[in-house]
């Protein structure tokens, strides 16, 4: 006697239903993240946007190479470059071989600060080795150059006597292109253009 053949109950699954769950996880993951994720990236935008001509430069408190504690309102008072490098760039390094030319040239009508990132020891002991004795900052946290908007090194920015961005080079620039930004800067602030717009930060 033959038994009979008996029919499956089982529910053949529909591979459609078995990726729309997932499909669906994924959107509904997405839909979250992408506040956040815009957040970050806005966030991020903000802090890298570089400080331009008009712009109030920042008041920060920095430490000498020293270990002395300033304000960079402090400096304003008068005509200020500002260089920021790292001991790691070679392009800073070779920015950093005319630091002492530019100031024994601009020394009365312009002071020049360094601000770098690296560490206080190896910062001495290469500006020692270059013949440095130009002002500098130590920026460990990088807190100054979020504030400035360093986007690459070497970075400089001309701040006029009221505190205010005259001017930011970003990269690598020679002698002679740095001197004759000097040069304008000193012509375009002898009689008083570039007022403050708003105050400083």
């Amino acid at each position: 006697m033959t038994t009979p053949l008996q029919h499956s109950t089982a529910v053949q699954k529909n591979p459609d239903q078995a990726t729309k769950k997932p499909l669906e996880t994924l959107r509904i993951l997405a839909i979250i993240a992408f506040p956040v994720i815009l957040a970050v990236v806005m966030q991020r935008i903000s802090i890298e946007q570089p400080l331009k001509a008009g712009d109030a430069a920042p008041d920060l408190f920095l430490q000498s190479l020293n270990g002395e504690s300033f304000s960079l309102r402090e400096l304003y008072s008068r005509r200020l470059a500002v260089l920021f490098f790292s001991v790691d760039c070679p392009h800073c390094r070779t920015e950093l071989k005319d630091v002492e030319t530019l100031r024994a040239t601009f020394r009365e009508s312009v002071q020049l600060l360094l601000i770098t990132t690296s560490e206080r020891v190896r910062t001495k002991s290469l500006l020692d080795s270059l013949g440095i004795s130009a002002p500098v900052a130590i920026d460990e946290k990088g807190r100054a150059q979020s504030a400035f908007g360093v986007v690459m090194l070497p970075a400089t920015f001309l701040i006029n006597a009221h505190g205010i961005i005259h001017a930011s080079s970003f990269g690598e620039r020679s002698l002679d292109v740095r001197r004759e930004q000097l040069e304008s800067f000193l012509l375009a602030t002898a009689d008083g253009i570039g007022t403050p717009n708003h105050s400083p930060r």
